[in-house]
This record gives C-alpha cells, sequence and structure tokens, in this order.
C-alpha cells in the first residue's frame, strides 16, 4: 500500500534548496543577470549539490516569464493543431506489445509529439529552440559539479505533451529500465511545466517514490509554470503522474548515455575511399585513447630524415616540427595535463602521452574581454583534440558525399569591388547548411558553442547582454587549394539587403597541417577599405568569433591548400519574430546563411 505521506527529510531539503534559488534570483537581479542567475558558479554548485544529493532538482524561473509563456502558447498551439497523439509504452513495468501505442489510456492519458526546434518541424514559434539552447548550457555546465553527466553525448527530440484533463494520468514506471532499446540510453530526464494557473486540487502533480521502496512516496510536485525538474531516468527515479482534472502541458527531453545504446541510430557513413587526413609530404598522426588519458602518435614521412620532431606544448595546443624547424601539426590538446613524450627512431614516431587530469581551461572570460575591446576574439583549442579530428572528418565525407555546392554571395551585406570595374568579390568555396537532426560529432560543437554563448550573453560589457539570440543551422566549409578566396564583405547589417539579423560569427577551423605557406588567413578589417587589418591562421580546433552587424568586415585570403572550417552564426531572436510576421518568403535564407 503506498503512504501518501511524503518524506519530512526529502521536503526539508527542496525547501531549502527552494530558498537558496531565490536569493540568488535576487542577488544577480541587481546585477541585471536575472535571466542567468542559474549558470552562475554558486547557483551551479547549488544545483549540482541537490542533484547529487537527491537524485532530482526542481529549479522554478529556468525561463523569464515571457519566455515561458511563450513556449506554454507554442505548446498549446502544436495541441490545438492536433500534432499530439496517444503516448505509448514501451520501458518501465508496463510494456506495450507494439512498443508505439497503448489502448488502455487510464494507464496512461497523455498525448505527445517528438520535436526538434527547426522551423519545418516546429513552426510555432522560436520559444522551444530557446529553451533548448538554455538547457544544454544547464548540462553542460552541471558537468562540473556533477561528473556522472559527463556520460552524456546527445539528447532526444524535445517531447510536447499534455493531459487532457478528466483524470488523464500516467501510472508508476520509470524512464529506464535497463532493457529497451528505445529507452536504454536515457540518462537524465528534464521536463518543464507549463501550467500558470494551477491550484490545489487540479491534480496531475508528479509522484518520486524511494528507489529501494517503490511504495514509499518521496515528494509530489506540482506542475507549476516555469518549474524545471530534472532526475535521473533509471531505476532510481520511480515515479506516476497522478490523474490531471484540467490540461497539463510539459516539454521533456532526455539526455542520452549512447554507449548503453544497442542499436546505434544510423549516422552518414565516411566513405571507405576517404583520404586520411594527411596528404602525400605530410607526417601521419593518430590519438589513441589510453587508461589514464590521450596518446598523440606521430609518425614521420619516409622521405623526412628519422630525428626526433621538436615539441611545443602549451595550455591549449601541442605544435610539432621537424628537426629542421619545418612546422608538421598544430592540434588542439585533448585534455589538461602532463605530457610525456616517447621516440622510436626505428618506427619513426613520436608518441606523447597526455595524461586526463582535468577539463580544458574555462577561455570564456578571456574571449568576452577581447569581444568588448576589440571586437573580435580567438579561443585556441577550443575543441579538444580528437573531437576536431572526427569533425575535420565528418566534413570531408560530406564533401566526398558530394553535399557540398559552390560558393555564392547571398545575404551578406555591402562588399568592396576589387577592382576599378567594379566587380563583385570571388566566393569560390564548397559549402552546405546543416538541417534536421545533426550527427553526435557535430551536436558537440553546437553545444560547446551554446555553453560560451550563455557566458557572454551575462557579460556586462558586451552588447549581446540580454538579448535573445537563437542559432542557426552550422555551415560546412571547404575552401579548395587552388588559390579559393572570398572577397571583403559585412556578414550583416542593421538595414539595406545585408539586414539578415545576424549578431554574432562564430568560425572553427580544422586544418591539423597548416602552414603560413598555405595562405587562407581571414584578415578583419575596421572598414571595408581598409588596406591593412589582422590576419588570423585558420589552424586546427581555432575559434574565431565577432559581433558581425555593421562592424568587422573581413576577408578569405587566397587559399594554397584545403581549408576546412564549420561557421555557427547567431541570430537577433526579436529581428526574426519581426519578419515572421511579414512575408514568409522573407524569411528565405534566416536559417540557411542568410
Amino acid at each position: 500500500m503506498v503512504s501518501e505521506k511524503q518524506s519530512r527529510e526529502d521536503v526539508v531539503a527542496d525547501t531549502a534548496f527552494a530558498a537558496a534559488c531565490t536569493e540568488f534570483q535576487k542577488y544577480y537581479a541587481l546585477y541585471g543577470k536575472e535571466e542567468w542567475w542559474w549558470i552562475m558558479d554558486d547557483s551551479m554548485d547549488a544545483i549540482g549539490a541537490q542533484l547529487n544529493k537527491q537524485g532530482y532538482c526542481i529549479i522554478d524561473g529556468f525561463l523569464t516569464a515571457d519566455q515561458a509563456q511563450q513556449l506554454h502558447k507554442e505548446v498549446a498551439e502544436c495541441h490545438a493543431e492536433g500534432r499530439l497523439e496517444g503516448g505509448g509504452l514501451v520501458n518501465g513495468k508496463l510494456p506495450s506489445s507494439d512498443d508505439a501505442k497503448y489502448a488502455d489510456r487510464a494507464t496512461r492519458g497523455d498525448v505527445i509529439g517528438w520535436f526538434d526546434s527547426t522551423e519545418d518541424e516546429w513552426p510555432h514559434g522560436r520559444g522551444l529552440e530557446g529553451y533548448l539552447l538554455k538547457l544544454g548550457t544547464l548540462v553542460s555546465e552541471l558537468q562540473r559539479p556533477v561528473p556522472h553527466l559527463a556520460k552524456i553525448t546527445s539528447r532526444s527530440k524535445a517531447m510536447a505533451a499534455c493531459y487532457p484533463g478528466g483524470g488523464a494520468r500516467y501510472v508508476k514506471h520509470v524512464d529506464n529500465d535497463g532493457k529497451h532499446p528505445l529507452c536504454k540510453t536515457r540518462l537524465l530526464t528534464a521536463l518543464i511545466y507549463l501550467n500558470g494557473s494551477w491550484h490545489q486540487g487540479d491534480g496531475g502533480e508528479l509522484a518520486i517514490f524511494r528507489a529501494e521502496d517503490e511504495h514509499s512516496l518521496r515528494r509530489t510536485v506540482p506542475p507549476l509554470q516555469n518549474r524545471l525538474l530534472l532526475f535521473w531516468s533509471d531505476w532510481r527515479t520511480p515515479h506516476e503522474v497522478r490523474p490531471a482534472q484540467k490540461p497539463r502541458y510539459s516539454v521533456t527531453v532526455w539526455l542520452l548515455d549512447n554507449t548503453q545504446k544497442v542499436e546505434e541510430t544510423a549516422q552518414p557513413a565516411i566513405p571507405a575511399n576517404l583520404p586520411p587526413p594527411s596528404t602525400a609530404g605530410e607526417c601521419d598522426y593518430e590519438w589513441q585513447q589510453a587508461a589514464t588519458g590521450w596518446d598523440l602518435k606521430v609518425r614521420l614521412p619516409e622521405d623526412m630524415a628519422a630525428e626526433c620532431p621538436v615539441l611545443d606544448i602549451s595550455d591549449v595546443q601541442v605544435r610539432v616540427a621537424s628537426s629542421s624547424g619545418e612546422p608538421l601539426l598544430c592540434l588542439p590538446l585533448p585534455c589538461c595535463g602532463d605530457a610525456v613524450p616517447k621516440w622510436s627512431r626505428k618506427r619513426r614516431q613520436l608518441t606523447v602521452h597526455f595524461s586526463d587530469l582535468r577539463c580544458l581551461a574555462d577561455s570564456a572570460g578571456q574571449f568576452a574581454a577581447q569581444l568588448a575591446s576589440q571586437g573580435w576574439g580567438v579561443i585556441d583549442g577550443f575543441l579538444p583534440g580528437p573531437e576536431a579530428d572526427e569533425l575535420r572528418q565528418f566534413v570531408l565525407a560530406e564533401r566526398a558525399a558530394g553535399k557540398l555546392q559552390t560558393g555564392r554571395n547571398a545575404h551578406e551585406g555591402p562588399r568592396k569591388a576589387d577592382n576599378a570595374e567594379g566587380k563583385s568579390p570571388m566566393k569560390n568555396d564548397e559549402y552546405n547548411f546543416l538541417e534536421g537532426d545533426p550527427p553526435a560529432v557535430l551536436r558537440g560543437l553546437t553545444r560547446r558553442c551554446n555553453q560560451l554563448l550563455a557566458k557572454l550573453l551575462v557579460a556586462d560589457q558586451l552588447p549581446l547582454h540580454g538579448k535573445n539570440l537563437l542559432q542557426g543551422h552550422p555551415m560546412l566549409a571547404i575552401y579548395p587549394g587552388t588559390g579559393a578566396a572570398y572577397g571583403r564583405h559585412l556578414d550583416s547589417t542593421v538595414g539595406g539587403r545585408g539586414a539578415n539579423g545576424r549578431v554574432l560569427t562564430l568560425v572553427l577551423y580544422l586544418n591539423p597541417f597548416w602552414k603560413a605557406s598555405h595562405g587562407g588567413c581571414l584578415k578583419l578589417l575596421q572598414e571595408l577599405a581598409d588596406k591593412d587589418g589582422i590576419e588570423l591562421e585558420p589552424l586546427h580546433g581555432r575559434l574565431v568569433g565577432f559581433l558581425c552587424q555593421d562592424q568587422n568586415p573581413h576577408e578569405v585570403l587566397p587559399c594554397w591548400a584545403d581549408r576546412v572550417a564549420v561557421t555557427v552564426w547567431y541570430y537577433d531572436g526579436d529581428r526574426l519574430t519581426e519578419r515572421c510576421l511579414g512575408d514568409e518568403g522573407s524569411l528565405v535564407g534566416v536559417f540557411e546563411g542568410g
């Protein structure tokens, strides 16, 4: 028999945590940072401690009131349009025979739909996209106080849900029973409630039970507006949804550990004939994960003297040069820790072991200071070495599969003519904007970009402070090593043809063998007509970011070796909303790089 009395210990712990969160919100509101109060170090430590201790965490006020109301509006509209269907049972204690539907609505009475935040899949507004950005940032930051979250490799689509009232409920279950292939990857459940006027007697509470005694009640959580609930998805958190007496809305996302997956989701296959990262005359290298970190193995080409290469290791990069000083490699580090090199003349191989002592240093503060002082900034080693290599291989695979198209001058702002005849600047790269659900290797980059953006949005000295920014589709680009270039231009303007809504440009370079003779630098200018500017090399794992609305004109200098990069733009969400209210045709290109 189930005890209806909540655990006093849990109630006390949750009450103390809620009070602490209220104090954090009040304190950071004094400094204009109330929207991002939860990302501050002391707030994050408290959230992490609560999740570690309780196994669940209730966070009120995760979004702003306007953002929560917008998300509620979008989910309610989705429901009203008939896009939600009866939920199924595929795990826990009551599996369905067909894993898709379950006829007994007294067992599970909600209606649900699975969505990404792309405009094609979610045309109801940009509230869902903004929420997913913030949730991704929260989970990324929580990996520091909650190391178990480092297992997360991806997330599910967002599940919009409505319990339509009339006693609709969901019987006791767990989100991950460790058996069903559709659910066994779930590590952490994150759901936000969207119910503006919920009162005692409306029902619909989420009841959490003890793992060791599922008849012993721990807490009942009312589904209040803008309440975020996190809990472990496995048998540690048996729970049920109590009968709802009126419509009850929510959005649930599962953070996934795909190392537990039985049948991997198909990703774009890398063609078997794809060339290795190196080319003729270049050294060969590979990363190998070791028990205590990473091993970098560098093999010299046969036409090079078998002398130990020269190592130069900084906090974020490892550079390898021949014994004569010729640059061979520049790679981002896989982790921070001691580096132990070992040279084998017989194998012509240098092995460097990197101890995995701690995460890469947080450089967001320095980057924010650079943006504030000069409008642009650089982070070397933004993506760890093995991840950068994997992303480079993905871009090359997309090219080999014929998915990149020839560049064109579209959707950018004003340009300066190349010569007196007024010809348009050439743009002869190969590129593609990725739509739909991106592969895991690309989600790793966009997650890090969102995490960086969250830090920038709370930096008082930046014009980004308080803005509603949305991420566009990532752009893959390769400049062929035949002199390909891009003439000087602006990425965005406030008005006119270039008013595409872009606010911030982030470019990640993926070129491990880059040398000065390869050219291809990004040249940043103060004015379009300037003769001189700052030239930045496209080094492997280097992130270059700049404020792009009517500032930081730039060009890509001729490339004499293939130059690989991925670009992410952030758009002014309010500006996009204005465009959405007008002619739908005016949105063309907004999330295709324009």
